[in-house]
């Protein structure tokens, strides 16, 4: 048997296992990111809309939603991208 083979392989092991637990852990925290993101966005629009868009014509109230619905999606893609990445 040659010398330090066996500690190279064991090497090669353990650096793909925590490389599979960084990953992991990434994956996790752009999770929670991008559940605490839509949540406090959700919030921030539906408060809004209560003080502010509700008393307005139907017509405005659906156009503010209807660019609310999408402006979440921009912020949200750059976490999900994060996500997506080994």
């Amino acid at each position: 048997m040659i010398k330090g083979y066996g500690t190279k392989k064991m090497h090669s092991e353990q650096e793909k296992k925590s490389h599979r637990v960084k990953i992991r852990l990434k994956k996790l925290i752009f999770t929670l990111l991008l559940i605490i993101y839509i949540s406090l966005y959700s919030l921030l629009i539906v408060t809004f809309a209560d003080k502010y868009i509700l008393n307005l014509h139907a017509i405005i109230q659906l156009f503010f939603f209807i660019i609310a619905g999408f402006v979440w999606i921009y912020p949200a893609k750059i976490l999900l991208l994060g996500i997506a990445k080994k």
